[in-house]
């Protein structure tokens, strides 16, 4: 990630390059997507859930826009900026999730992958 590699870089001070990583947030976003006209069949199993949920907003996301802004502001006033930023609980879970995931695969990938060092 371009911002990970600028803020390890950077030499400046007071310069920070967070990554925010947010879950569904209840705005007006979802009322302007419309889905794809044409469904493919070949995506159904994959990502046709998601064509059917971008169609309709229920405005029941977790996530409050109001107070993910407020804590930005706190974080950044305090000087005290994450590298990465979660925002929602329903992030927070898909980022745990994943990261659980690629664990668990260099866990199992260990034993052989370090065979290709000098």
């Amino acid at each position: 990630m371009i911002a990970e590699v600028w803020g390890e870089e950077d030499t400046k001070p007071n310069l920070a390059f967070p990554i925010g990583e947010p879950g569904a947030f209840r705005t007006s976003f979802y009322d302007s997507l419309h889905g794809a006209s044409l469904a493919i069949s070949d995506y159904t199993s994959s990502v046709g859930s998601m064509r059917l949920e971008n169609m309709v907003n229920n405005h029941d996301q977790k996530g409050d826009p109001d107070k993910a802004g407020k804590l930005i502001v706190e974080l950044v006033s305090s000087g005290n900026l994450p590298k990465r930023l979660p925002l929602g609980s329903d992030a927070v879970r898909i980022i745990r999730d994943e990261l659980k995931s690629r664990l668990a695969e260099v866990e199992k990938t260990e034993s052989y992958s370090i065979t290709t060092d000098y």
